[in-house]
């Protein structure tokens, strides 16, 4: 007989904002279904707070019982629609006869896959199934089972497993950085997760594919970004991105040190991006003749000049040397082309 698929796992797993739900603080998930969870209401997080909870969902069954995510807050549009995602994918995994609800879950799911522009076949491959599967679980014509509605919803990047790391797309408020340009000193009011989104929104407008790794709860070596560049050529190098973020203090040799770590593998850049200073000690240890060639220190100057979408000047090539010698006497200047920005291209138009 097969092993049942804990419901709890699915519960920890469901992701919001780049966030298991097993790790945030804001949200509160309780199950009150079928007497299966009265002896120890389980709620997520744990850290329950005092009163109930003034937005959120509540989704119920005649009879069985109900499943309720609450907030202190009001929710934005995505996270609504997240959260009442959540909640119809619980409902749908604790109920026996699911095939009632298959159709309204499957037509859901079917959205998510559309807006990421995924194929039924890409999706296949992903969950274990055919294309034909993917089809009659989508139009609700089967009624999958819990696992294979966790590996459906994993293909989508809605729940992702302990221990492994979130994938996400780049996503910044345009009002937010307009507000930010105002004043750059703000930069120091955002949260570590808002901070990453803006460096990696800076880097794809200087023209890389920016991918933020997320969070983990695994040590992965600190890298919170990994970028290319849009248009791909022979000498094209994979970014390694690691984001500091400080209200006062500077970020130290550890951090370099962490990052350092992938200088001889993949990576052919290391970016290390503070929104205060470094210390002496960092700044040292990065100069070094053997590590000058991968690190890249950036801080608040920088993204001050960033922030102005001011890209290629002489500060983003400060590591490379104006010339190297290749052999006695045999000096070869070092071409240093501007960085074009779609700004740049738009004001010469």
């Amino acid at each position: 007989m097969a092993k049942k698929f804990p419901i709890e796992r699915f519960v920890s797993d469901l992701i919001i904002r780049d966030v298991r739900l097993a790790e945030r603080t804001d949200l509160r998930l309780t199950l009150d279904w079928a007497g299966e969870f009265d002896e120890l209401p389980y709620r997520l997080p744990y850290r329950r707070t005092d009163g109930e909870g003034a937005y959120g969902i509540r989704l119920e069954k005649q009879g069985l019982g109900y499943v309720e995510i609450a907030a202190d807050r009001k929710l934005d549009q995505h996270e609504y629609e997240r959260v009442e995602l959540m909640a119809s994918t619980l409902v749908y995994c604790l109920s026996k006869d699911r095939l009632p609800l298959a159709h309204h879950l499957g037509s859901i799911l079917k959205q998510v896959r559309t807006s990421l522009d995924i194929t039924q076949v890409d999706l296949a491959a992903q969950a274990g199934t055919t294309r034909f599967g993917v089809w009659k679980w989508e139009s609700g014509a089967q009624a999958p089972s819990v696992a294979a509605i966790y590996r459906w919803c994993q293909a989508l990047s809605l729940v992702c497993p302990a221990q492994t790391a979130l994938v996400s797309t780049v996503e910044f408020s345009p009002d937010l950085l307009r507000y930010l340009r105002e004043d750059p000193v703000r930069l120091r009011s955002l949260t570590p997760e808002q901070f990453e989104r803006f460096v990696a929104e800076r880097l794809d407008r200087m023209g890389y594919n920016v991918t933020l790794t997320g969070a983990t709860n695994q040590k992965d070596g600190g890298i919170d970004l990994i970028a290319v560049p849009r248009t791909a050529n022979l000498g094209s190098v994979v970014i390694a991105g690691q984001m500091k973020h400080h209200r006062d203090r500077k970020t130290e040799r550890e951090a370099v040190d962490r990052l350092l770590s992938w200088k001889d593998s993949y990576f052919g850049v290391g970016l290390l991006v503070t929104n205060t200073t470094f210390t002496r000690d960092a700044v040292w240890t990065a100069a070094q003749q053997r590590n000058l060639h991968f690190l890249r220190l950036r801080d608040f100057t920088d993204l001050k000049r960033w922030l102005q979408d001011q890209y290629g000047t002489e500060q983003d090539w400060r590591e490379i040397p104006d010339q190297i010698e290749l052999a006695p006497g045999v000096v070869v200047k070092i071409p240093k082309p501007k960085i074009i920005s779609a700004f740049d291209l738009f004001e010469s138009r």
